[in-house]
């Protein structure tokens, strides 16, 4: 089926990065439309840090809250030699942390945070959302560009973000792209069920909160709740 309307601002990807940038635009009253080329928004992968000033854009996209519901407190930073073993420096995370930064340090899950993305933008009546839209092919038009879908349907907008990842399409349209280069440097990372995890000293650094029950499965840390964070104008 082939369609072609007019949309203001189109976003290629419907990642993390792609429906913060909708709902951020959305924010200024602006609509905007997303295609993600997979079957369903979601996430793949492991654990997502989120420093302060991460926080702080997620404040100001209204979603911060939602968000504090699935994430973990970490007590500490710990930096380690990988080879030797030992622990180089660390860097605590409580009250002095959050009365320089304003904000806490989370550590969660990145389909947690894209669910509550998904959650947000779908309540908006300023952000539509299409998954299996895979763009083949963008045209420059006076004004505006053109997208072609795999499906064969046709968007024309005003701009075109692209959202789509490290393998990113639309960047290969537009510039010459060689490929990532690998730094050789590799993170392995995966989850565990909590009781799994061996008692062993320095591994109390990381807290959680449920905030809808109160309860929490390891000790608090002294980051203060939400309603004592700044409010971003």
């Amino acid at each position: 089926m082939t369609r072609s309307s007019r949309i203001p601002l189109l976003i290629a990807g419907g990642g993390i990065g792609g429906l913060a940038t909708a709902l951020a635009v959305s924010r200024t009253g602006r609509p905007v439309h997303v295609l993600e080329r997979a079957p369903d928004f979601t996430e793949l992968g492991a654990g997502l840090q989120l420093a302060p000033n991460a926080l702080r854009v997620f404040q100001r996209l209204g979603i911060l809250e939602e968000i504090d519901k699935h994430a973990f407190y970490p007590r500490r930073l710990v930096m380690m030699d990988m080879l030797a073993g030992e622990e180089i420096t660390s860097l605590e995370l409580g009250a002095r942390f959050l009365a320089h930064y304003k904000f806490p340090y989370w550590v969660m899950h990145r389909g947690d945070l894209l669910n509550v993305e998904v959650a947000a933008c779908r309540a908006s009546n300023l952000i539509t959302l299409e998954s299996n839209k895979e763009i083949v092919e963008i045209e420059d038009l006076p004004g505006g560009v053109r997208a072609t879908c795999s499906d064969g349907s046709v968007y024309e907008c005003d701009a075109l973000v692209g959202a789509d990842g490290l393998h990113s399409t639309i960047r290969k349209m537009i510039t010459i792209d060689n490929a990532p280069v690998c730094s050789e440097y590799v993170a392995y990372r995966g989850t565990a069920p909590i009781g799994q995890i061996p008692q062993r000293p320095g591994l109390d650094t990381t807290a959680r909160r449920n905030r809808a029950s109160g309860t929490k499965s390891t000790r608090r840390c002294t980051n203060c709740p939400p309603a004592e964070w700044p409010t971003m104008s």
